[in-house]
């Protein structure tokens, strides 16, 4: 799962970090390309490591973990559309990915995760509740995930007597109310403390019924007017997205506002030098950060010698240090986002929402 939990471990710097992005192609059967592409990803690391100044004893004693893993890895078994691979103090780290990334590998103090930060950005869950006239059916859902979650629904008194074909007979005409009552009252109590948006799927009827008796905080406006039943619960999911995507892309869509107007109002909880966001972000004063997912900024940075040349193109000790401000953001507990350029005000390279 792509969380700022599951990741933290990145988050912290290491003398020598190695970063690979490797996408695959599922329908692919012939794996000999992706192999060559492992070579490539080990070749590119010692050649990174020698820039950075390791003798070639060092350079395979860094590397070897890494190179162990990637002898080994079977790609046959990996049908996702890509997977990174981080060697970093803490060992070898394989994260597949639900979403293609370009072929790139990175030798630096932090691990490369800009790649991963609009997926981290899509990646929140919301619940999927499927229902009709005596069936309901509920989903914990991400854009890349789906699981059904079982729901503990209370039996009608009249349950136990009735034949099968009677029930289905009552729940669909006179048992319609007590079947979304108990659906309501079992969702309520799972829902308990829990803040993710919940997505009603049902035919216009049901779903004006359960509105008016489920008044749940969690319950989204919008929703899907269908029989959800029809469909595969991935066919369900995928009309889902639709709805709920302005959802998911708000966050830095607002984030991008708040800039905006910190700026227009000169105030000094916004930064948009580079050097400034990075002494924030190393220091846990950044809320959130959206820096550009479109370009680079190579250099070196430390909070005791600050930022030395920022270029192009990278040198033998340089990295990325847009990645290097997402990366102390997310370890301080702040928000990172990878934007496009132009989206961020003023076209810059990083800009920043400040604590204080």
């Amino acid at each position: 799962m792509l969380s700022n939990a599951s990741l933290r471990t990145l988050f912290e710097p290491a003398e020598h970090v190695v970063s690979a992005y490797l996408p695959l192609d599922p329908e692919q059967h012939d794996i000999r390309p992706q192999r060559a592409r492992l070579r490539e990803i080990l070749q590119a690391a010692t050649e990174g490591l020698e820039r950075r100044g390791l003798d070639a004893r060092r350079r395979r004693a860094v590397l070897a973990p890494l190179e162990e893993v990637a002898v080994n890895l079977d790609l046959v078994e990996h049908r996702e559309p890509a997977i990174a691979l981080f060697l970093h103090a803490s060992g070898v780290r394989l994260l597949p990915l639900p979403q293609e990334v370009p072929f790139h590998v990175a030798v630096a103090r932090h691990a490369c995760i800009k790649p991963l930060l609009p997926m981290m950005a899509r990646h929140r869950r919301f619940w999927l509740l499927a229902l009709s006239a005596g069936r309901a059916r509920l989903f914990s859902v991400t854009p890349f995930e789906r699981g059904e979650v079982p729901l503990a629904l209370e039996r009608s008194p009249s349950d136990a007597a009735e034949q099968p074909e009677l029930r289905e007979e009552t729940a669909a005409q006179e048992g319609l109310l007590g079947e979304i009552q108990r659906v309501a009252e079992a969702l309520k109590a799972r829902l308990s403390g829990d803040s993710a948006p919940l997505l009603l799927a049902a035919e216009p009827k049901v779903s004006g019924h359960f509105r008016r008796m489920a008044p749940l905080p969690q319950l989204l406006s919008e929703g899907l007017s269908l029989n959800p039943h029809a469909f595969s619960p991935a066919a369900l999911q995928e009309r889902a997205l639709t709805v709920i995507r302005p959802l998911l892309e708000s966050e830095s869509q607002t984030l991008i506002e708040k800039l905006g107007a910190r700026l227009g109002a000169a105030e000094s909880t916004v930064a948009i030098r580079l050097e400034e966001i990075l002494h924030a972000a190393e220091e846990g004063r950044i809320d959130a950060v959206a820096v550009a997912s479109d370009t680079a900024a190579w250099g070196r940075f430390d909070r005791r010698g600050g930022l030395h040349e920022v270029r192009g193109t990278p040198g033998g000790m340089d990295e990325d240090l847009l990645n290097q401000v997402a990366v102390s953001t997310l370890r301080n507990g702040g928000r990172a986002f990878a934007l496009p350029r132009e989206r961020i005000p003023r076209a810059s390279l990083a800009a920043a929402l400040l604590r204080y």
